[in-house]
Protein backbone atom coordinates (compact mmCIF):
# COMPACT_ATOMS: atom_id res chain seq x y z
CA UNK A 1 0.00 0.00 0.00
CA UNK A 2 1.37 3.38 -0.92
CA UNK A 3 2.38 5.85 1.11
CA UNK A 4 -0.72 8.78 1.98
CA UNK A 5 0.55 12.18 2.48
CA UNK A 6 -1.66 15.41 3.07
CA UNK A 7 -0.32 18.27 0.59
CA UNK A 8 -1.64 20.79 3.00
CA UNK A 9 -4.43 21.35 5.84
CA UNK A 10 -7.09 23.31 5.40
CA UNK A 11 -7.14 26.07 8.15
CA UNK A 12 -10.35 28.63 7.95
CA UNK A 13 -11.34 28.09 4.75
CA UNK A 14 -7.12 28.39 3.45
CA UNK A 15 -4.47 25.73 2.42
CA UNK A 16 -1.54 25.88 5.16
CA UNK A 17 1.77 23.92 3.92
CA UNK A 18 2.80 23.78 8.15
CA UNK A 19 1.11 19.99 8.71
CA UNK A 20 4.55 18.70 9.93
CA UNK A 21 3.11 16.40 13.22
CA UNK A 22 5.31 18.33 15.63
CA UNK A 23 3.65 21.36 14.31
CA UNK A 24 0.41 20.39 14.48
CA UNK A 25 1.11 18.36 17.88
CA UNK A 26 2.24 21.88 19.47
CA UNK A 27 -0.72 24.07 18.00
CA UNK A 28 -3.00 21.25 19.39
CA UNK A 29 -1.30 21.33 22.80
CA UNK A 30 -1.81 25.19 22.69
CA UNK A 31 -5.23 25.00 21.33
CA UNK A 32 -6.06 22.95 24.58
CA UNK A 33 -4.70 25.32 26.93
CA UNK A 34 -6.56 28.28 25.17
CA UNK A 35 -10.15 25.88 25.66
CA UNK A 36 -9.42 25.81 29.64
CA UNK A 37 -8.88 29.42 29.89
CA UNK A 38 -12.44 30.31 28.30
CA UNK A 39 -15.40 30.91 30.11
CA UNK A 40 -17.20 28.21 30.36
CA UNK A 41 -20.53 29.79 28.98
CA UNK A 42 -18.40 30.18 25.73
CA UNK A 43 -17.65 26.25 25.47
CA UNK A 44 -21.78 25.23 25.20
CA UNK A 45 -20.40 23.70 21.57
CA UNK A 46 -17.26 22.46 22.83
CA UNK A 47 -16.20 20.58 19.70
CA UNK A 48 -16.37 23.31 17.30
CA UNK A 49 -15.33 25.57 19.93
CA UNK A 50 -12.10 23.35 20.16
CA UNK A 51 -11.97 23.04 16.39
CA UNK A 52 -12.20 26.54 15.71
CA UNK A 53 -9.42 27.62 18.52
CA UNK A 54 -7.28 25.00 17.31
CA UNK A 55 -7.76 26.23 13.18
CA UNK A 56 -6.85 29.84 15.04
CA UNK A 57 -3.62 28.80 16.58
CA UNK A 58 -2.00 26.74 13.94
CA UNK A 59 -2.61 29.21 11.34
CA UNK A 60 -1.41 31.62 13.35
CA UNK A 61 1.86 29.83 13.82
CA UNK A 62 2.86 30.47 10.25
CA UNK A 63 1.32 33.87 9.77
CA UNK A 64 2.76 37.59 11.30
CA UNK A 65 0.36 38.49 13.30
CA UNK A 66 0.19 41.81 14.27
CA UNK A 67 -0.91 43.46 17.02
CA UNK A 68 -1.50 46.37 18.30
CA UNK A 69 0.34 45.45 21.82
CA UNK A 70 0.14 41.89 22.49
CA UNK A 71 -1.60 40.79 25.96
CA UNK A 72 -1.52 36.59 26.23
CA UNK A 73 -3.64 36.39 28.87
CA UNK A 74 -6.40 37.83 26.41
CA UNK A 75 -5.08 35.39 23.93
CA UNK A 76 -7.78 32.47 24.17
CA UNK A 77 -10.70 35.01 24.02
CA UNK A 78 -8.50 36.77 21.03
CA UNK A 79 -8.44 33.62 19.33
CA UNK A 80 -12.01 33.02 19.91
CA UNK A 81 -13.62 35.87 18.82
CA UNK A 82 -11.15 35.62 15.23
CA UNK A 83 -12.27 31.86 14.39
CA UNK A 84 -15.98 33.44 14.60
CA UNK A 85 -15.31 36.77 12.53
CA UNK A 86 -13.30 35.04 9.92
CA UNK A 87 -15.85 31.83 9.50
CA UNK A 88 -18.60 34.67 9.06
CA UNK A 89 -16.09 36.33 6.67
CA UNK A 90 -15.69 33.33 4.39
CA UNK A 91 -19.26 32.77 4.45
CA UNK A 92 -20.25 36.29 3.71
CA UNK A 93 -17.93 36.43 0.72
CA UNK A 94 -19.41 32.75 -0.68
CA UNK A 95 -22.73 33.67 -0.48
CA UNK A 96 -22.37 37.58 -2.01
CA UNK A 97 -21.01 38.36 -5.29
CA UNK A 98 -18.64 41.16 -4.38
CA UNK A 99 -16.82 43.45 -6.51
CA UNK A 100 -12.82 42.88 -6.69
CA UNK A 101 -10.98 45.26 -4.45
CA UNK A 102 -9.44 47.74 -6.10
CA UNK A 103 -8.32 49.92 -3.40
CA UNK A 104 -8.97 52.35 -1.02
CA UNK A 105 -7.75 56.59 -1.37
CA UNK A 106 -7.69 58.94 1.01
CA UNK A 107 -10.65 60.61 -0.68
CA UNK A 108 -12.93 57.15 -0.24
CA UNK A 109 -11.95 57.27 3.45
CA UNK A 110 -13.47 60.86 3.52
CA UNK A 111 -16.21 59.91 2.19
CA UNK A 112 -17.05 57.33 3.88
CA UNK A 113 -16.62 59.73 7.25
CA UNK A 114 -19.07 61.86 6.32
CA UNK A 115 -22.28 59.87 7.27
CA UNK A 116 -21.25 60.10 10.80
CA UNK A 117 -23.25 62.88 11.60
CA UNK A 118 -26.03 60.49 11.29
CA UNK A 119 -26.29 58.04 13.70
CA UNK A 120 -28.21 55.73 11.92
CA UNK A 121 -26.07 55.36 8.82
CA UNK A 122 -23.86 53.24 10.76
CA UNK A 123 -26.68 50.37 9.40
CA UNK A 124 -25.89 51.42 5.59
CA UNK A 125 -21.75 50.72 6.08
CA UNK A 126 -22.66 47.17 5.03
CA UNK A 127 -23.69 47.66 2.03
CA UNK A 128 -21.26 50.67 1.72
CA UNK A 129 -18.24 48.82 1.90
CA UNK A 130 -18.95 45.93 0.10
CA UNK A 131 -19.94 47.86 -2.87
CA UNK A 132 -16.15 48.88 -2.77
CA UNK A 133 -15.11 44.81 -1.99
CA UNK A 134 -15.15 45.03 1.73
CA UNK A 135 -16.40 42.96 3.89
CA UNK A 136 -18.02 44.34 7.74
CA UNK A 137 -18.25 41.81 9.98
CA UNK A 138 -19.79 43.18 13.71
CA UNK A 139 -19.47 40.50 15.91
CA UNK A 140 -20.33 41.48 19.78
CA UNK A 141 -17.68 41.51 22.33
CA UNK A 142 -17.53 38.96 25.35
CA UNK A 143 -17.04 39.61 28.78
CA UNK A 144 -12.69 40.36 29.20
CA UNK A 145 -11.97 40.67 25.40
CA UNK A 146 -9.43 43.39 25.29
CA UNK A 147 -9.88 43.85 21.59
CA UNK A 148 -12.05 46.78 19.30
CA UNK A 149 -11.59 45.88 16.04
CA UNK A 150 -8.90 43.75 13.28
CA UNK A 151 -8.23 44.05 9.51
CA UNK A 152 -7.31 40.65 7.56
CA UNK A 153 -8.06 40.05 3.77
CA UNK A 154 -9.19 36.92 2.47
CA UNK A 155 -7.64 34.85 -0.19
CA UNK A 156 -9.81 36.51 -2.49
CA UNK A 157 -7.96 39.90 -2.02
CA UNK A 158 -11.20 41.01 -0.26
CA UNK A 159 -9.78 43.15 3.43
CA UNK A 160 -12.33 42.28 6.04
CA UNK A 161 -12.98 44.83 8.71
CA UNK A 162 -14.25 43.78 11.90
CA UNK A 163 -15.47 45.20 14.91
CA UNK A 164 -16.84 44.11 18.27
CA UNK A 165 -18.37 47.39 20.01
CA UNK A 166 -16.70 46.38 23.28
CA UNK A 167 -17.34 50.13 23.98
CA UNK A 168 -21.30 51.39 22.43
CA UNK A 169 -20.02 54.87 22.30
CA UNK A 170 -20.39 56.73 18.79
CA UNK A 171 -17.29 58.29 18.51
CA UNK A 172 -15.54 54.82 19.22
CA UNK A 173 -17.24 53.14 16.84
CA UNK A 174 -16.28 56.00 14.11
CA UNK A 175 -12.59 56.08 15.16
CA UNK A 176 -12.25 52.02 15.67
CA UNK A 177 -14.30 51.82 11.69
CA UNK A 178 -12.07 54.80 10.64
CA UNK A 179 -8.66 53.13 12.23
CA UNK A 180 -9.19 49.92 10.47
CA UNK A 181 -9.98 51.23 7.05
CA UNK A 182 -7.07 53.17 7.05
CA UNK A 183 -4.70 49.90 7.82
CA UNK A 184 -6.76 48.99 4.11
CA UNK A 185 -5.94 51.87 2.81
CA UNK A 186 -2.23 51.79 3.99
CA UNK A 187 -1.30 48.61 4.72
CA UNK A 188 -3.09 46.43 2.19
CA UNK A 189 0.12 44.28 1.74
CA UNK A 190 0.49 43.41 4.98
CA UNK A 191 -3.01 42.10 5.17
CA UNK A 192 -2.45 38.32 5.06
CA UNK A 193 -1.87 38.55 8.77
CA UNK A 194 -4.50 39.97 10.87
CA UNK A 195 -3.82 43.69 12.33
CA UNK A 196 -5.72 43.55 16.27
CA UNK A 197 -6.09 46.66 17.75
CA UNK A 198 -6.95 47.61 21.79
CA UNK A 199 -7.30 50.82 20.83
CA UNK A 200 -7.03 51.47 24.68
CA UNK A 201 -3.18 51.05 24.67
CA UNK A 202 -0.89 53.62 23.10
CA UNK A 203 1.39 51.99 20.86
CA UNK A 204 4.68 53.46 19.25
CA UNK A 205 4.56 50.61 15.85
CA UNK A 206 4.68 52.52 12.68
CA UNK A 207 1.60 51.34 11.07
CA UNK A 208 -0.55 52.23 13.98
CA UNK A 209 0.73 55.34 14.64
CA UNK A 210 -0.35 56.19 10.63
CA UNK A 211 -3.55 54.33 10.73
CA UNK A 212 -4.63 56.96 13.77
CA UNK A 213 -3.24 59.41 12.08
CA UNK A 214 -5.07 58.80 8.81
CA UNK A 215 -8.20 57.97 11.01
CA UNK A 216 -8.35 61.28 12.73
CA UNK A 217 -8.06 63.46 9.84
CA UNK A 218 -10.72 61.39 7.81
CA UNK A 219 -13.19 62.15 10.31
CA UNK A 220 -11.75 65.86 11.00
CA UNK A 221 -9.24 67.59 8.86
CA UNK A 222 -6.15 68.05 10.78
CA UNK A 223 -6.27 72.06 10.07
CA UNK A 224 -9.75 72.15 10.99
CA UNK A 225 -9.23 70.13 14.22
CA UNK A 226 -6.59 73.18 15.34
CA UNK A 227 -9.24 75.91 14.82
CA UNK A 228 -11.45 73.74 17.36
CA UNK A 229 -12.45 76.40 20.14
CA UNK A 230 -13.92 73.77 22.34
CA UNK A 231 -10.44 71.81 22.80
CA UNK A 232 -9.45 75.37 24.99
CA UNK A 233 -13.19 76.33 26.70
CA UNK A 234 -14.20 72.70 26.74
CA UNK A 235 -17.93 73.67 26.96
CA UNK A 236 -20.39 71.57 25.42
CA UNK A 237 -22.54 74.68 23.41
CA UNK A 238 -18.86 75.08 21.77
CA UNK A 239 -18.66 71.67 20.69
CA UNK A 240 -22.42 71.43 19.08
CA UNK A 241 -21.74 74.40 17.08
CA UNK A 242 -17.97 73.35 16.05
CA UNK A 243 -19.78 69.86 14.70
CA UNK A 244 -22.91 71.98 13.07
CA UNK A 245 -20.57 73.96 11.25
CA UNK A 246 -18.01 71.06 9.96
CA UNK A 247 -20.68 68.06 9.56
CA UNK A 248 -19.41 66.10 12.23
CA UNK A 249 -21.92 64.46 15.26
CA UNK A 250 -21.00 66.54 18.65
CA UNK A 251 -20.24 63.06 19.84
CA UNK A 252 -17.18 62.81 17.76
CA UNK A 253 -15.87 65.89 18.84
CA UNK A 254 -16.40 65.59 22.14
CA UNK A 255 -15.00 62.14 22.30
CA UNK A 256 -11.67 63.69 20.50
CA UNK A 257 -11.52 66.31 22.99
CA UNK A 258 -11.76 63.70 25.94
CA UNK A 259 -8.76 61.69 25.15
CA UNK A 260 -6.92 64.54 24.15
CA UNK A 261 -6.81 65.59 27.92
CA UNK A 262 -7.55 61.85 29.10
CA UNK A 263 -10.39 63.32 30.76
CA UNK A 264 -13.94 61.11 30.23
CA UNK A 265 -15.80 63.06 32.12
CA UNK A 266 -15.49 66.31 30.58
CA UNK A 267 -18.28 66.71 27.83
CA UNK A 268 -19.67 63.03 28.60
CA UNK A 269 -23.29 64.29 28.43
CA UNK A 270 -22.53 64.50 24.60
CA UNK A 271 -20.46 60.92 24.12
CA UNK A 272 -23.26 58.44 26.48
CA UNK A 273 -26.24 59.25 24.32
CA UNK A 274 -26.33 57.31 21.81
CA UNK A 275 -26.03 53.09 21.83
CA UNK A 276 -24.11 51.74 18.35
CA UNK A 277 -24.95 48.01 19.86
CA UNK A 278 -28.69 49.36 19.97
CA UNK A 279 -28.52 51.04 16.86
CA UNK A 280 -26.91 47.55 15.03
CA UNK A 281 -28.81 44.91 16.43
CA UNK A 282 -31.97 46.21 17.62
CA UNK A 283 -35.47 45.13 15.49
Amino acid sequence: MSDCKFDSLIINGKADSNTDSKSIFESYLESQAQLERLPKKLKQDNNLVQLNLFKEVHFQKSSNLLFRKSDSSNDALVNFWLSKVKNLAYLYNDFNELPDFTGLSKSDLKSIAKGNSEPGYIRNLEKCLSARGIIFIVEPSVVGLKLDGAVFKLDSGHPVIAMSLRYKRLDNFWFTLMHELSHVALHYDQLDSYIIDDLDLKSEELTELEADKLALNSLIPRNIWRTCPARRDLQADSVIKFAEQNNVHPAIVAGRIQHEINDYRKLSSLTSGIDTREILFSE
